[in-house]
C-alpha cells in the first residue's frame, strides 16, 4: 500500500543531536545528509501513489519548525 508524505531537507548541522516531534503534525530527524523534516497527519497519504512535490507543505513544516525553534529560545 503506497503511503504519500511530504518532507524537507536541512543543511547538515552536525551539532544537532536530537530529534523532536511536535504533535500532531511535524517530526524533525537529524541525519547525517541533512536534518529531516516531515509532515504528520495529512489526510488522504494511505494509498495514495502521488510521488508531486508539494513546495507550500514543506515549507510550512520548516516555519512551523522555525517558530517551535524560536519558542525554545525565549526566556520563561
Amino acid at each position: 500500500m503506497p503511503v504519500r508524505g511530504q518532507t524537507a531537507r536541512l543543511i547538515p548541522q552536525p551539532e544537532v543531536t536530537y530529534g523532536l516531534y511536535v504533535a500532531p503534525s511535524l517530526s524533525v530527524v537529524p541525519r547525517s545528509d541533512g536534518i529531516l523534516v516531515q509532515v504528520l497527519g495529512d489526510t488522504g497519504n494511505f494509498n495514495n501513489p502521488d510521488t508531486t512535490p508539494n513546495r507550500a507543505a514543506s515549507e510550512a513544516a520548516v516555519q512551523q519548525l522555525a517558530d517551535v525553534m524560536a519558542r525554545m529560545q525565549k526566556p520563561a
